[in-house]
């Protein structure tokens, strides 16, 4: 199938995008120590900010009503019978069922004795039925609050009790934990009710079942019914919509925790048709009923429950996906099956760096398992490419589909072009994909500001840029002298500061770090540190809590260290560390499985070895310190940068630098030589 609109190329600029990108928000004073305020340079001319796509959407559940009326019988979204000896095609359902499903979602929970103002806490996988709940919720007034799937037992705790959910919405995985913890805590919650997977998905653990009979058998007063019942109870009992105002609380959206005890944000209706009217301002005009969207990453982060809301806006169809299945994948019977990505084939897709790196590793695989010829054309190409789009010479379509037509196939051969969220990635990496792929741009935002921050433009594609701010918010620096960052700097430097109504207005129960977070003028302190370009875009350069002063006084950052030390062969995901104590930092590493094996080979071990016995020898530790010294080299590293030790890890997971650091800390200390 070919692109709906033809291909996009990443250019820094053309037709009518020249900058300046941003503009001074108009009548903004000079204050000392800060910059003026700047903003998106289409709102050149208006009055100020956008708060809503269109003047009929003013909430989350008018996004619903709004996209029924627009694109009736049109595909919303598709799910997947993982579970099929063969086909495996995607099955979907229409905007106008949709809006059904919503409307008896939102009655369902009315018949559990829900009303406007009580709360659900969603604590589940993306998934259509994830998305259903939280616009159910929207369509009664009610509101939902949202749990990470791999949140454990005392974040889980704190976001029952400290919100007084009357009840949960849950996967069956994770029966357990809401089990454990129901048992003795959270009386409020009057009851559970259970995600169902498409009949013949993949395997899942059949103790749910018990699970949630030992929960009645525990509290018999509790109500535990599958989303299907709940479905049921609607539709038996239809009421009303209780439709919410723009200053309805819509979520509270609880962080990831990796700092401490979950914060919640909370989140009003207007923020959330905000940030689609954001989007829309730097995307919207690439994006049709024509294009589909792949969605697996966590809707417990607001920058996909953003997108989603957007797609419905856009009339985008939605797939539905999980990192399980995103890529080729063995089914439990063994054979191996096609990914999602290839199957449904997504014309725009989001992704975090790892995923990534993993596709530049496999395209780069695939291309040096071909031949001479198709090899050397592609890399002849790649480094040719470039310069034809700067001069604007013919063919580079052409060239494209017969070059670099065989590495489009891992991600579907349709994609328009992607966007990188979630921390820095690579610029090698986003100028190679960029290039034989889909212009992959970058996107910055935090759940205090509904992932409203930097959005990058197709046309104003430039790698390290976080290009254009989304026109439903400003954006400041401000002075942060302790690491010499400062706005008077040639190039001016700063704390980001935004603002906007798709930035919240505090964080729920928690009045001493709303303080602290948000001024009363209502401007947000990120903690993020940026700096404007010549050309009115902006980037990240540092955070202020991933900034370490090393041994000889000088600071490092670490996530952009991990972003390039990301593109090594044998990384699979990184934790850069560094120390007061010593002048240089160090690496624990979890290695990619084909890669560690590969090295194993040529240490003459057994590759079907346990890969635990690998990441403790010395030779295969020193070849991936290498490895790293050699990333480093290639992407200019200072000498303070360049790590100096590394640890192997077959850990799997989100590498969170805390966990990290209370889990490895005797590695850790004997990698460091501190120990």
């Amino acid at each position: 199938m070919s692109p709906p609109f033809g291909k996009l190329h990443p250019r820094i600029s053309g037709g009518q995008h020249r900058p300046p990108f941003s503009i001074e928000s108009p009548d903004a004073p000079q204050i000392p120590g800060e910059t003026k305020p700047r903003r998106n340079s289409k709102l050149a001319g208006k009055p100020g900010l956008l708060s809503t796509p269109n003047e009929k959407i003013q909430t989350a559940y008018d996004v619903v009503n709004w996209a029924a009326e627009t694109y009736g019988g049109k595909r919303a979204f598709g799910t997947r019978n993982h579970g099929e000896p063969e086909g495996q095609q995607f099955a979907y359902t229409t905007y106008l069922e949709y809006q059904t499903l919503v409307r008896e979602t939102g009655s369902g929970l009315r018949a559990l004795g829900l009303n406007k103002a009580d709360k659900v806490l969603i604590y589940a996988a993306t998934s259509p039925q994830w998305l259903a709940v939280a616009h159910g919720c929207s369509s009664q007034s009610i509101v939902f609050v949202t749990a990470y799937e791999a949140l454990g037992l005392a974040g889980l705790e704190h976001s029952l009790e400290s919100t007084g959910a009357k009840a949960i919405f849950v996967d069956r995985s994770l029966s357990a934990k809401v089990k454990s913890v129901l048992t003795t805590k959270a009386p409020e919650v009057q009851a559970v009710f259970f995600n169902e997977p498409p009949a013949g998905a993949l395997a899942t653990d059949s103790r749910w079942r018990d699970d949630l009979l030992e929960l009645k058998q525990l509290r018999p007063q509790l109500n535990v019914l599958s989303f299907t019942e709940l479905l049921e109870a609607g539709r038996r009992q239809p009421i009303e919509p209780v439709p919410p105002g723009r200053e309805d609380l819509c979520a509270i959206y609880y962080t990831s925790g990796s700092t401490g005890i979950p914060k919640g944000v909370l989140v009003k209706q207007k923020a959330v048709v905000a940030a689609i009217a954001g989007l829309d301002s730097v995307i919207g005009n690439y994006l049709s009923p024509k294009d589909s969207f792949l969605a697996y990453l966590p809707l417990a982060h607001v920058l996909e429950f953003a997108f989603e809301n957007s797609c419905l806006f856009w009339g985008v169809t939605m797939g539905y996906s999980s990192a399980r299945t995103l890529f080729d994948y063995k089914a439990p019977s063994g054979i191996l099956r096609e990914g999602d990505l290839r199957a449904f084939q997504p014309t725009f897709l989001i992704g975090v760096p790892a995923i990534w790196e993993r596709i530049k590793k496999a395209i780069i695989s695939k291309i040096n398992a071909a031949g001479l010829v198709a090899r050397t054309a592609f890399w002849t190409w790649l480094s040719a490419k470039d310069t034809w789009i700067a001069s604007g010479l013919p063919g580079i379509d052409s060239l494209d589909v017969n070059i670099f037509g065989a590495a489009g196939e891992v991600v579907g051969s349709r994609l328009r072009f992607a966007m990188s969220g979630g921390g820095p990635v690579a610029e090698s990496t986003q100028h190679f994909l960029s290039m034989v792929v889909a212009p992959l741009i970058n996107g910055y935002g935090l759940t205090e500001t509904m992932a409203m921050g930097g959005l990058m433009d197709p046309q104003e594609w430039h790698t390290g840029s976080l290009g254009s701010i989304p026109a439903s918010i400003e954006m400041k620096l401000v002075d942060y002298p302790e690491a010499g960052y400062l706005c008077s700097n040639p190039t001016p430097q700063g704390e980001i500061w935004i603002r906007g109504d798709s930035v919240t207005e505090g964080y729920y129960d928690n009045p001493e770090d709303t303080k602290s977070a948000i001024k009363s003028d209502g401007w947000l302190c990120t903690g993020d540190i940026g700096q404007w370009e010549p050309n009115g875009h902006f980037k990240i350069i540092d955070r202020k809590k991933n900034l370490v002063k090393t041994l000889n006084g000088e600071y490092i950052a670490l996530e952009k260290l991990e972003s390039v030390y990301r593109a090594a062969t044998l990384v699979a995901n990184i934790c850069i560390h560094a120390s007061p104590h010593r002048a240089r930092p160090i690496a624990i590493v979890i290695p990619s499985p084909p890669a560690l094996e590969q090295l194993a080979i040529q240490h003459g071990l057994d590759p079907k070895s346990k890969t635990s016995l690998f990441t403790q020898r010395p030779g295969i530790v020193s070849d991936a310190l290498q490895q790293l010294k050699q990333v480093a080299k290639s992407a200019n590293l200072s000498s303070i940068e360049v790590v100096e030790g590394v640890g192997l890890t077959t850990a799997v997971g989100k590498l969170n630098r805390r966990a990290i650091m209370a889990r490895y800390q005797t590695r850790v200390d004997q990698i460091d030589g501190t120990g």
